[in-house]
């Protein structure tokens, strides 16, 4: 079931230094499954976004079988090292620091990309500068968006800086609509198609500018309303908007009806803060059926957050009893970052079309005028040309390199190159006669060059390469071992027992003496792989106490049989060491000798020092860096669209699994939440599902009463307490086990740790000492699996 999507991008805390904000956002990827800093999330939390992308925001059209998105490809995607694109985004200062490995080439920017639902191949539209938000035509027949001119050349001189597109899918062509110029202001703008589609709807939500621009001839019509959220209401008719305003000095939000026809705008309700900061929305979407879905301030309300004005989130609200409430959480699991969400869209079909058509009042129309700008000067066609090369170079360079499949990123190529076709001939020519070269040895890119010799510019999928994934080698508790004493070494007699370790680890692996350092930074790649993080980091750690304490301490420690570590596998180890450190607490010990600590921070800057004097531009050029799999999606499936907001019912609880825990149990119990949510199970935990400034009673008894299943964790804990809060869930339980058929099964216990089950009676037939209970001390793994059984279970 999906009901909406939404953009989500990770808000870390504003205290936390650069390295720090890309450790938790690291962990945020992991909890999220995805690596970009940005991605489209439906409505129970999960990416739809490809694994090789990016996404500010999506949108799916049923009749048209297809989603839109507004993205760019990962800096990852062409063999990047993981962070990359992250820092571009949000740290751009760590890609100058020297021995950086965050390069800032190529720069992508965001375009317009179809996919067809079932379908993991992207398909790119004709390029622009870059491209924001995204809105299907009623339809679906059309695509429209708005794309921002980048940089100052379109400053002061009436040339457009914003330029209002459309697709039309059946003929894979496009058109120009309206530009605007610079003055105009459009940088947040979302873009809705009217109900009959003759009108787009554009509302900057930084700015309140509200615009309705005519399809047929882009003709402009400015609407006397100031707000961030507003937006068609196609259940009220074709000429029907909501509008929100903030009301001054109450920190509320009011809700109005706008006739379109009329001009008239009559309350319908205000929203109130549940945070204590004043109300906030924005990026209104309204469903056919008439449900509010915005972007509000509904986060938690902090010192950090108030400086930002909250955390604005997906909400629903109610605009029949006014009423908002997140719609999705606000907060990761992981400390220290939380969503910020954009550009919500429903995914629930359009009304049907009716004999009506949208009709402006007589003074908007008498007002409009078709917009106009300055002819575009030369300059523009040569900033687009120099930015588009620098992509077909990176694609070109990562191919040649064999960094990513050359299917990867073959309709950005193909795209690319046409649009430098079109504007500097000359340019294009160059690279295509690079692509020729390919050409002779691949097929793919000869895929590629006859598509880009085809008039027609929207294609099928172009095949994707299978790329054997070999299985990555283990470090021993030998090697680890070697490593550990070559960190710690402080003398040439220690050093000695380190090298026979690390040579015996060698030749237990089958591998030469010769082959030391090479055997080494295959671990390490693989460590990284797998996510040892840590050996990945002492391995560096070794590699540099080596060569530059213990060799320049005696030379004569080379005769030992292991000698200084060649540049290109010093390079890879160091590398793999730096990468390592990003995803670990700075504070985190990875050994020490009698004259120092080595922790996290101390080795990550030592790596960073090592690689300014070690080949990383030519490492960085000739081999892929190591990309953990999180389960990131690259099929789009169709959305389905369900009834649960749409009937406004509001419970977030609604089918999922309620865990009753003792709070001195909450590290237990956070390894079951995981291995239940890895396995699919939705999860409801006070700690991250009670809302920010929610009676917190009753969003526990609605979730209790709501569960598909009741897991009470018991242990020692809570044999020895006489009063918690666990005793007033299980009571509530017991009541709703009395309500429902002998049959049903719901209340599941599970026993964390040895311990004297209470004497729960349920009823005249039942106790708990009547139901199997899941002992996870026993046996772990087997418990878990048992209690996911349980909890998948069809009945």
């Amino acid at each position: 079931m999906t009901e909406f999507v939404v953009g989500e991008s990770v808000l870390v805390d504003e205290p936390i230094s650069g390295y720090e904000a890309l450790s938790v956002f690291f962990k945020v990827a992991d909890e999220r499954g995805h690596l970009a800093p940005s991605v489209v999330v439906d409505d129970t939390g999960r990416p739809v976004t490809h694994r090789d992308y990016t996404d500010r925001m999506g949108v799916a059209h049923a009749g048209a079988g297809l989603w839109a998105f507004c993205r760019e490809p990962l800096a990852e995607a062409v063999g990047l090292p993981e962070g990359t694109h992250w820092v571009r985004d949000h740290a751009s200062h760590l890609m100058f620091n020297g021995g950086s490995p965050f390069a800032s080439k190529p720069h992508f920017s965001a375009q317009l990309y179809i996919q067809q639902f079932g379908s993991s191949a992207p398909q790119m539209m004709s390029p622009v500068c870059t491209a924001g938000t995204v809105s299907f035509a009623p339809d679906g027949s059309r695509i429209c968006f708005l794309e921002e001119r980048l940089g100052h050349l379109t400053d002061h001189n009436g040339m457009a800086k914003y330029l209002l597109w459309e697709y039309e899918l059946a003929l894979g062509t496009r058109r120009m609509i309206a530009g605007f110029p610079a003055p105009a202001r459009l940088d947040f703008t979302e873009v809705a198609y009217g109900p009959d589609g003759r009108y787009i709807h554009l509302c900057d939500w930084a700015s309140g500018t509200n615009l309705l621009v005519r399809a047929s001839d882009g003709m402009v019509i400015q609407l006397d309303i100031r707000s961030a959220a507003v937006s068609w209401n196609p259940s009220a008719g074709v000429n029907a908007m909501i509008v929100m305003r903030p009301e001054p000095g109450t920190g509320r939000v009011n809700v109005y009806d706008y006739d379109l026809a009329t001009e008239a705008l009559s309350l319908r309700c205000d929203l109130r803060s549940t945070t204590g900061l004043p109300l906030r929305v924005r990026e209104l979407s309204m469903s056919s059926a008439g449900v509010a879905l915005v972007t509000a301030s509904v986060g938690p309300a902090g010192v950090e957050q108030l400086r930002r004005g909250g955390v604005h989130a997906a909400a629903i609200v109610d605009i029949d009893r006014g009423t908002i409430e997140p719609a999705l959480p606000v907060g990761f699991r992981t400390p220290g970052a939380q969503r910020r969400h954009t550009s919500p869209r429903w995914c629930d079909a359009p009304p049907p079309m009716t004999a009506s058509r949208t009709e402006p009042a007589e003074r908007l129309m008498a007002a409009a005028s078709i917009s106009s700008c300055e002819p575009d000067g030369p300059a523009l066609a040569q900033d687009l040309v120099g930015r588009w090369l620098e992509i077909l170079d990176g694609i070109e360079q990562a191919w040649r390199a064999r960094r990513m499949p050359l299917s990867r990123l073959a309709q950005e190529f193909a795209q690319f190159a046409i649009g430098c076709r079109d504007l500097a001939p000359q340019a294009a020519a160059d690279v295509l006669k690079r692509l020729d070269e390919l050409a002779l040895h691949h097929p793919v890119p000869r895929a590629v060059r006859s598509r880009i010799a085809s008039p027609y510019q929207v294609w099928s999928p172009i095949g994707s390469e299978t790329v054997a994934v070999s299985a990555a080698p283990e470090a021993s508790v030998e090697i680890r071992g070697a490593v550990g004493r070559l960190i710690a070494a402080t003398t040439v007699a220690a050093v000695l027992p380190a090298v026979r370790q690390f040579l015996a680890a060698l030749q237990s692996a089958g591998r030469r003496p010769d082959q030391a350092w090479e055997w080494l930074a295959e671990l390490s790649t693989g460590a990284l792989f797998a996510a040892d993080y840590t050996f990945a980091a002492t391995a560096a750690l070794g590699t540099i106490r080596w060569n530059l304490h213990h060799v320049d301490l005696d030379h004569s420690v080379t005769s030992y049989g292991l000698g200084l570590t060649p540049s290109r596998f010093a390079a890879t180890l160091v590398l793999n060491g730096f990468e390592a450190c990003t995803h670990l607490p700075e504070r985190t010990e990875l050994g020490r000798s009698t004259e120092k600590l080595f922790d996290v921070e101390t080795t990550r800057d030592m790596c960073q020092g090592l690689l300014q004097r070690l080949p990383l531009p030519q490492l960085l050029a000739s081999s892929a860096r190591p990309r953990r799999p999180r389960g990131e999606p690259t099929e789009v499936s169709r959305p389905v669209p369900g009834a649960r907001w749409n009937a406004r019912e509001s419970t977030l609880a609604q089918r999922r699994v309620f865990i009753s825990y003792m709070r001195e149990d909450a590290t237990i119990v956070d390894r079951v939440v995981a291995r239940l949510r890895a396995a699919g199970v939705d999860v409801w935990l006070d700690r991250s599902d009670v809302r920010p400034a929610a009676d917190w009673r009753r969003e526990i008894h609605q979730a209790i009463q709501d569960g598909v299943y009741f897991v009470a964790c018991f242990s020692p804990r809570y044999s020895h307490t006489d009063r918690s809060y666990m005793n007033m869930e299980l009571r509530q339980a017991v009541y709703e086990m009395q309500l429902m058929p002998f049959d049903r099964r719901w209340f599941v216990p599970v026993v964390l740790e040895p311990c004297k089950l209470p004497d729960i009676v349920f009823d005249a037939t039942t106790r708990l000492d009547h139901l199997q209970c899941i002992d996870l001390s026993a046996d772990w793994d087997t418990g878990v699996r048992q209690l996911i059984e349980v909890l998948t279970s069809s009945d």
